[in-house]
């Protein structure tokens, strides 16, 4: 008898991002003896020349899914391959950044599969609430140029989740979760994200507690992040809310920097303060923003500016 096609529930799946994030963190964290941190970015689909941001190598790893028919995927690059190895050969903490860039060789490729078991450990445990079967690896391999030789994976198109990855020391990393739409069980909107721009630490987790009242996928970036080219956490924002003062930056003059960014023309920019003070509120329409909101974040709040009630509707 042929084994049933998966179906993967994408309401599920998304449900449990913060879940895994956090898991996944405390799973790698106790392992490799270091502070870890995973972030969810927004689901999203993604064809397969979209799977690779250039041609910097990725290591790709095949799960077959048992007693279903069916893969799911991760990919993680291969510069993040190399520091997770190293972390877990205990390369001394002067050598890691070495070894981050150095290619994968037969010890790094072991000292990796260990990694990807607890991994796999933690997709197994967290997203059995998402349909998952079990699940087992079925190949990995180190793809050198992934962007312009997409026959690393099955021309299909794949529902992503991204898991961006902070490594205490080391600038971010990521590891992208695949499945093939086919597979995929579209029970629910990808759902649209909101992404807060933030410092402490001690905010990311307010803003973090936010999300079951927005009832949308909460985000953070740090200021010093939207210097550099957008990450898919801030494209992939139906929102973005930042600060009216940040790491002793005006909060006004990057809202207003971004509204110009044509990148940035169908996400909806709120600066949060205070204060919503009459000056405040002019220099808030001059630059382009939507509107000033108040700080601390109000769920309320921020769900009635991006969905407004209907006409004899109570907001």
């Amino acid at each position: 008898m042929a084994a049933a096609a998966v179906q993967i529930s994408q309401a599920a799946l998304q449900a449990q991002q913060g879940a895994f994030a956090e898991a996944l963190a405390a799973e790698l964290g106790a392992r490799l003896d270091r502070k870890l941190t995973f972030v969810p970015a927004a689901l999203r689909n993604a064809s397969v020349l979209e799977l690779a941001d250039s041609d910097e190598g990725v290591v790709h790893q095949k799960l077959r899914f048992t007693d279903s028919d069916g893969f799911a995927h991760v990919v993680v690059p291969r510069r993040d391959a190399a520091l997770l190895a190293a972390l877990e050969q205990r390369v001394g903490d002067d050598a890691l950044q070495a070894a981050r860039e150095a290619d994968i060789d037969d010890e790094s490729s072991k000292a990796f599969a260990q990694v990807m078991a607890s991994v796999l450990d933690v997709i197994r445990t967290v997203f059995a609430s998402a349909g998952f079967p079990g699940l087992e690896v079925d190949a990995t391999a180190v793809v050198a140029t992934p962007q312009s030789d997409p026959s690393w994976i099955d021309d299909s198109s794949y529902l992503r989740a991204r898991y961006v990855m902070t490594i205490e020391g080391f600038e971010e990393g990521r590891v992208d979760l695949l499945f093939d739409q086919a597979q995929v069980l579209a029970d629910g909107p990808l759902g649209d994200a909101v992404c807060f721009v933030s410092v402490g630490e001690s905010e990311r987790k307010q803003i973090a507690k936010l999300e079951a009242s927005l009832g949308w996928p909460v985000v953070t970036v740090q200021p010093f992040e939207l210097a550099r080219a957008l990450d898919e956490r801030v494209l992939d924002a139906t929102v973005l809310i930042i600060p009216w003062e940040i790491a002793g930056r005006s909060g006004l003059e990057l809202a207003e920097s971004l509204a110009r960014n044509p990148r940035l023309a169908k996400t909806t920019i709120l600066l949060a303060g205070a204060r919503a003070t009459r000056s405040r509120l002019l220099a808030t329409l001059r630059a382009g923003v939507t509107r000033l909101i108040s700080h601390p974040y109000q769920a309320d709040e921020i769900r009635g500016v991006v969905s407004p009630p209907a006409p004899g509707e109570t907001a």
